[in-house]
């Protein structure tokens, strides 16, 4: 065996994998050879050129928010394990690790945590296995290592509740989470509006995840298998996630050069905190299919009253008629539309849990199509521990002249149907905004109000300087 680790670190030493994870990990690893075995006279060698090839990877592979640049939970976990590890190590034998370790290793670890889902789990964005991650180990792991020792640092573990309710946008990863309810009815949305991400490349732009009432309702799919095939091709595509279509034309992030998928998503996202309403927004401008620059794309995501229901606005620029095609992945649920409502209803039959979607009104050319384990068209699929599992997807499909705006109203309810809501557009605002009319059965009507975006903008620019967002609620008699 010591032969075998001999023979290992000298290979790590002399050969560098590839430019991703498997360097990170790599490097990783030698400087903990390096660490444990001190017998070995090449020990000390062993780690500081693995030291000084983490250091050099953390700064590269992970952005300043603490993102690592696959953007993929699953990779991302195996990064921090490593980390976690050497810190393990390194506190056992007394031995100093630069600051950078430790500034990234407890960033990464804040992201971990606030992309968690309010059930414990996670969201499997890239290619990161199943839609329901389990890092509780990892998570653990992390709360012994860093309570021990004079690494005493937060701790993190699964067995309290997730982070603090509020707003939170990783910029340079481009992930915005929403966190509001209350313990009883905890709600979660999270928001995919940044870089593709280095490899592991998904098309899932500007898609969304939503988890309310107990459980997770949209999900990305993630993906059970690498196996070249169909299902794998479908799982990585556009048509598997949240995300819109124009023209049958995927969002195809997979098509950018490196230095765009992995370019920090500061000036591509935008996020706002609120008392009454939290905002994210995401830019898109192409590719789409194997085109570059037909249209842009502008996705805003209100949630308000925490979590009382959410709104989505799709913002399309360009010219001419086309067809959208948005899709609603859903995790295993009953889900079915009502023609007369012209709502979306999904509804778990366990705890009498709903969600509704619906269009703001006028919607005359919707038309709605449930796909549940499909394969002509490939649709509504999810992963599960390594099964590819039937779950709904909902295939919405409106004709509009570019430039438009669609708007979607996502409305979680405890019990019961909530299809009586109404939801139309209510008017323009004299600069160019947007303005949205809810009607709910509850007593009130709320007016919520847009600010105007253009495409051409940064979102981190001028937007910051105006009011973005404004919530009016009218209580009826």
């Amino acid at each position: 065996m010591l032969a075998s680790l001999w023979e290992s670190a000298q290979s790590l030493m002399h050969h560098k994998g590839h430019p991703n994870n498997w360097l990170l990990v790599e490097s990783g690893a030698l400087a903990l050879l390096g660490l444990c075995f001190p017998e070995f006279k090449e020990a000390e060698q062993w780690f500081s050129t693995g030291l000084e090839r983490l250091c050099a990877e953390l700064a590269r592979q992970f952005y300043p928010d603490g993102v690592h640049f696959e953007l993929s939970p699953l990779y991302h976990g195996i990064c921090i394990g490593v980390l976690l590890d050497l810190v393990n190590a390194a506190s056992f034998y007394e031995r100093s690790l630069h600051a950078g370790i430790l500034e990234v290793l407890e960033k990464g670890l804040d992201y971990l945590a606030w992309i968690m889902r309010p059930d414990h789990t996670w969201p499997a964005l890239n290619d990161s296995g199943g839609f329901q991650g389990n890092y509780c180990a990892l998570m653990k792991y992390a709360g012994y290592t860093l309570r021990k020792g004079k690494h005493r640092r937060r701790a993190w573990d699964c067995e309290s509740d997730p982070q603090a309710r509020g707003c939170r946008t990783f910029q340079d990863g481009g992930v915005t989470i929403m966190r509001t309810g209350n313990r009883q009815h905890p709600a979660y949305l999270l928001f995919r509006a940044g870089p593709a991400g280095a490899s592991h490349v998904h098309g899932d732009v500007l898609s969304l995840e939503l988890h309310a009432m107990g459980r997770s309702w949209l999900v990305d799919p993630g993906i059970a298998s690498y196996a070249p095939g169909e299902l794998t091709d479908y799982y990585r595509s556009a048509k598997a996630h949240n995300t819109i279509l124009i023209d049958d034309r995927e969002p195809r992030p997979d098509l950018q050069d490196f230095r765009e998928r992995t370019r920090s998503g500061r000036e591509n996202t935008f996020s706002l905190c609120g008392e009454d309403v939290h905002v994210a927004a995401g830019i898109y401008r192409g590719p789409w299919g194997g085109d570059a620059g037909l249209h842009s794309w502008v996705r805003s995501i209100v949630c308000v009253k925490e979590g009382e229901y959410f709104i989505v606005v799709d913002e399309l620029y360009g010219t001419g008629c086309h067809v959208v095609a948005t899709r609603w992945q859903f995790a295993p649920v009953e889900v079915r539309f009502s023609n007369e409502t012209r709502s979306i209803i999904a509804v778990d039959s366990a705890s009498g849990a709903a969600l509704m979607i619906k269009p703001a009104e006028p919607h005359a050319s919707l038309d709605v199509r449930i796909l549940q384990g499909s394969e002509v068209p490939w649709g509504g699929w999810v992963s599960k521990e390594g099964l590819d599992i039937p779950a709904p997807q909902c295939l919405c499909t409106m004709r509009v002249n570019l430039p438009s705006r669609i708007a979607w109203l996502l409305m979680p309810s405890h019990p019961a149907d909530p299809s009586d809501v109404a939801f139309r557009w209510r008017s323009h605002t004299p600069t160019g905004g947007l303005a949205l009319e809810i009607c709910a059965p509850y007593n009130y009507t709320d007016i919520v109000t847009l600010g105007r975006l253009d495409a051409s903008l940064r979102l981190d620019g001028k937007w910051r300087d105006h009011p973005y967002v404004r919530l009016i609620r009218v209580h009826s008699d």
